[in-house]
């Protein structure tokens, strides 16, 4: 870069941090080192458009366009094995800034005091630099209360480092696990269900000893583990296996009989104090309700669109508004339905409005992910002719109706992945059949 392109650049961020200046209360100025890191692995700046300055925890933060302060150019490259760029220009301390976000970032430090500043891309997928070894095909991906991110194989573990984008080795367990689970108890502890076993995993002491449970002990035979009302989660077995409420507070255990017809492949999800099961009963009710404070099923009465009852391997986003978004699955044919549940529930009935949508392609066995802004991320799965697809697409419900917002190309194909949300709002894509690596969705 010329020097005229410097001083440009120079004067140009001194002009936005006297705009931010404005909107906070700012202190004393100093000289200091603004680093662009990457530490989720992004290998490019391509695309970055936009700065957003985060105040406090509450806020969207302050965007300023990228063509401000200068085009990604000018950045200087000083290690490029760890993605670093580093430009030194005068700027403000302010004590009430916070960090925020695991993307592409700037970061302040100065007097012990360090805050981001989060670089957002346009909307796309990025891969992560960051693999396990071809030994941990088949791993489970689980994430902890703070969004990090653990990988079980067998008996072994590893945590994903957001700083350094790497996969660090973690405790050994005292034996391997079947069909596990990954209960969050906080930002540092996670219990792994298995068949038999249930460990718990500190991170802060480096340890894995065997769980202890007040009331009874939760087996894990191919289950899924749902998140429902505060410190409560929903352990949801395919019948005849024992399903279980687990309160992670006290780790009070306790057994929930769900319906009989309920599959391996039925969708489930955990709203308004219910269990929801869709599908996987050929010949029965496509919808089952099981209330969780009585633990007695609940009659469902519906109107408008009909939901198969043989669907499987479908996905079931909850809403903050309370309503269910059920999309995709398989029937006599794989589907592309979005169908939209508006549950009014009184005395032990639930009565459903339910509105239908369409993905643009049919999918099964896809991640699904509810984003910061409402929308829904569905991501890969198989389609039609059971072909794996390397494609997501963005839903939404504007202005009272089923929306598709766009469609993003993945890195690669991924069926039967893990799909997580991060704190600062990407969605991070784990693993899948025959994969060991991720990528990562930048939103908008």
């Amino acid at each position: 870069m010329n020097s005229h392109n410097r001083n440009r650049t120079f004067a140009q961020l001194c002009l936005v941090v006297l705009l931010f200046c404005g909107l906070v209360s700012c202190k004393k100025s100093a000289v200091m080192t603004l680093q662009l890191f990457t530490p989720t692995g992004i290998d490019t700046l391509d695309g970055v458009t936009e700065l957003r300055i985060f105040v406090d925890q509450s806020t969207d933060g302050l965007m300023i366009p990228l063509s401000t302060i200068g085009q990604p150019d000018a950045f200087v490259d000083v290690d490029a094995d760890k993605q670093n760029h580093v430009l030194t220009i005068e700027a403000y301390k302010e004590e009430t800034l916070v960090s925020r976000g695991r993307s592409l970032s700037l970061l302040f430090e100065a007097k012990n005091v360090a805050t981001r500043v989060v670089l957002w891309p346009v909307e796309r997928f990025a891969p992560l630099r960051a693999t396990l070894a071809d030994d941990w095909q088949g791993t489970a991906f689980f994430q902890l209360a703070d969004h990090r991110i653990v990988a079980l194989h067998d008996s072994r573990t590893s945590l994903f480092e957001f700083s350094t984008a790497t996969f660090v080795d973690g405790p050994e367990l005292p034996g391997a696990l079947v069909t596990p689970v990954g209960l969050p108890l906080d930002a540092n502890r996670l219990i792994l269900i298995g068949q038999t076993n249930s460990y718990t995993l500190d991170l802060t002491a480096e340890s894995a000893t065997a769980t202890v449970w007040d009331g009874e002990t939760p087996s894990s035979q191919g289950g899924r583990l749902i998140k429902g009302a505060d410190t409560t989660y929903v352990l949801v077995n395919p019948a005849p296996a024992a399903s279980y409420i687990i309160d992670t507070s006290t780790l009070k255990v306790t057994r929930l009989e769900i319906p009989e017809e309920t599959s391996a492949n039925s969708c489930v999800a955990v709203e308004g104090g219910y269990l929801w099961l869709v599908g996987g009963n050929p010949t029965g009710d496509a919808i089952r309700l099981v209330e969780l404070a009585t633990k007695t099923r609940t009659s469902v009465t519906d109107a408008s669109v009909t939901i198969p009852p043989s669907l499987t391997d479908c996905g079931i986003a909850v809403l903050e508004s309370g309503e269910l978004l059920v999309f995709g699955g398989k029937s006599d044919t794989v589907q592309s339905a979005i169908y939209r549940l508006k549950p009014t529930c009184l005395d032990g009935s639930c009565a459903l409005q339910i509105a239908a949508g369409a993905l643009q392609t049919a999918r099964y066995r896809f991640g699904l992910s509810v984003m910061r802004d409402g929308s829904v991320l569905v991501s890969g799965g198989l389609g039609d002719a059971d072909q794996p697809q390397s494609n997501a697409e963005i839903v939404a419900i504007e202005n009272d109706v089923i929306t598709l917002k766009s469609t993003v190309e993945m890195i690669r194909s991924r069926v039967q992945h893990r799909s997580f949300r991060l704190d600062a709002g990407e969605i991070l894509l784990l693993g899948g059949e025959a994969r060991i690596d991720g990528e990562l969705y930048m939103p908008r």
